[in-house]
């Protein structure tokens, strides 16, 4: 789970910099094109809100997975009933 964190971080990062396909309709590519249009200088929070809350979201969904796996599988970690 870990490492698919981390690729998501990768690809987001790396096409909020520009440095993805332009053609493709992605987060990354959403939060870069806000920026280089001054969304967050105009205070156009429509254009930049709902992609970071979308990522958010998804990295919440990713660590409440990566805590359950671990309570399930280390034994240190699970409770006593």
């Amino acid at each position: 789970v870990a490492a698919v964190s981390q690729a998501v971080l990768a690809s987001i990062g790396l096409e909020a910099l520009g440095l993805g396909p332009i053609e493709a309709p992605t987060l990354g590519m959403t939060i870069y094109w806000a920026i280089l249009d001054g969304a967050v200088i105009n205070r156009w929070w429509w254009w930049w809100l709902p992609p970071i809350t979308v990522i958010s979201i998804l990295f919440l969904g990713l660590f409440l997975l990566s805590m359950g796996l671990d309570e399930i599988a280390n034994p240190r970690v699970r409770e006593r009933v």
